[in-house]
């Protein structure tokens, strides 16, 4: 397999093309000039205001001397001046909204590359199976696709270690949770998987565990100061990073696309700290783009647990979107969360498909919607596979006395739209092939 060039989710995202000399700008720099811009178009600055900006007050004094002159001069060079201001306003604001979507169609073309990945050396270097282990998965929920793909990744990765696996579906419920560990404590598993569950909601069972000695792997899970989950599959920004580039996506294909204002609806899980994150982020960065001249708002945040999407949401999806007629884009904290609201907006013939929905996981149920030309246009994927191998990796180093790598060894989440997804199934099927050849070898099996 080739190296692929692994997009870099850095809240800086390092350089830009600065449109007007061809060359690269930073991002505080492009951040400068975003700013500058704002505060000339609205508050309407002269044009000693805005060259004081810009580093050249001494012309902006000149201009003024040449107004005290006499009254008739001081006339026209008002006049002058007002000109310039509007001139240079109009100027500033169009060099930041280029440097701006310069920037975005460069990590977008980083995001949809979908090149083949390589193992990491600190992978390929891991130990031989140790077989006859246990391991016992505590999913979130085995209703969605993204836990089911992750459910039978981990079958299969125990069944080449030679190891057993239970699991079962616990309705996103802390008690049946607590419950799941308990009888994991009982039967004396080896290793316990979390999979999208914060350990403060299972605090006591996480604590009874450690104390039993059993190894805690997690994957889209916040931890607490107590450090429960010894590693995770997933990246260790990932909630950022959700926000991140599902706001690159949704501006990319609704506002830069259409060059109109962005009318954005929100829906996330409030119980979901990551998920909380990934919005939160999701509007820095939409707040870094309304600073470069980009028009858009948030219309309306929708709440739901994720014990009720599947109930509550349909009938809330279609409330507000009744109440925002005009909206443009959709954002969604996970593929699950989008496709209950879609369910919702069809059963009364509100799924637009001129409408932008972004999401993140890219499951097959997101993406038979996008391919059919449907409202659910772009999704982050997040790489469950590989979250799932690195976890069962990270299990058999731990029994053989190594450190867990964690999700930053190998993460090769992806955004999915209609001009790189894969003809059937989910976004990184494509290439399990060569993964799990290569997992094979290192495992000795």
């Amino acid at each position: 397999m080739q190296q692929s060039d692994e997009q870099k989710p850095k809240d800086d995202m390092d350089e830009k093309t600065d449109v007007a000399t061809g060359g690269p700008v930073s991002r505080r720099e492009f951040l400068k000039i975003a700013g500058i811009a704002g505060a000339a178009v609205s508050l309407g600055a002269g044009l000693g205001g805005l060259m004081a900006a810009c580093g050249e007050a001494e012309e902006a004094t000149t201009t003024t001397a040449a107004a005290t002159t006499t009254t008739a001069a001081a006339t026209t060079t008002t006049a002058a001046v007002t000109t310039t201001t509007a001139a240079g306003s109009t100027t500033t604001a169009a060099s930041a909204i280029g440097a701006y979507n310069a920037m975005i169609d460069e990590e977008w073309a980083k995001l949809t590359d979908l090149s083949p990945i390589v193992l990491p050396p600190d992978i390929l270097e891991s130990p031989k199976a140790v077989p006859g282990k246990k391991i016992y998965g505590v999913p979130i929920t085995l209703s969605c696709d993204t836990c089911q793909m992750t459910s039978k990744t981990y079958e299969k990765c125990c069944e080449l270690l030679g190891w057993g696996f239970t699991t079962g579906e616990f309705g996103a419920d802390e008690n049946k949770f607590a419950a799941a560990i308990d009888q994991a404590i009982g039967m004396k598993v080896d290793g316990l998987d979390i999979w999208v569950i914060d350990a403060k909601t299972i605090l006591e069972p996480l604590r009874k565990a450690k104390k039993a000695g059993i190894p805690i792997l997690a994957s889209f899970s916040v931890d607490t100061e107590e450090d429960l989950y010894m590693s995770q599959g997933s990246k260790s920004n990932f909630a950022e990073e959700r926000g991140w580039n599902t706001w690159i996506a949704a501006y990319k294909l609704d506002g830069q696309a259409s060059g109109k204002p962005m009318k954005i609806l929100t829906f996330l899980p409030p119980g979901s700290a990551f998920a909380v994150t990934a919005h939160d982020n999701f509007k820095i960065k939409m707040d870094e783009a309304i600073a470069a001249g980009v028009q858009a708002e948030i219309l309306a945040v929708t709440e739901t647990n994720v014990a009720e999407e599947a109930t509550v949401l349909p009938g809330k999806a279609i409330s507000v979107v009744r109440a925002n007629a005009d909206y443009t884009s959709a954002w969604c904290a996970a593929d699950n969360t989008a496709i209950q609201a879609m369910t919702g907006l069809r059963s009364v013939g509100l799924d637009d498909s001129s409408k932008i929905w972004v999401s993140t996981d890219a499951t097959a149920s997101f993406l038979e919607n996008m391919k059919a030309g449907g409202p659910l246009k772009a999704s982050f994927g997040s790489p469950v596979r590989y979250c799932a191998w690195v976890n069962m990796n990270d299990f058999n180093r731990i029994f053989s006395g190594l450190a867990p790598l964690g999700g930053d060894a190998l993460y090769p989440a992806k955004m999915i739209y209609k001009d790189n997804a894969p003809a059937t199934g989910e976004w990184d099927d494509y290439q399990q092939e060569s993964v799990e050849a290569e997992f094979r070898k290192i495992w000795g099996v």
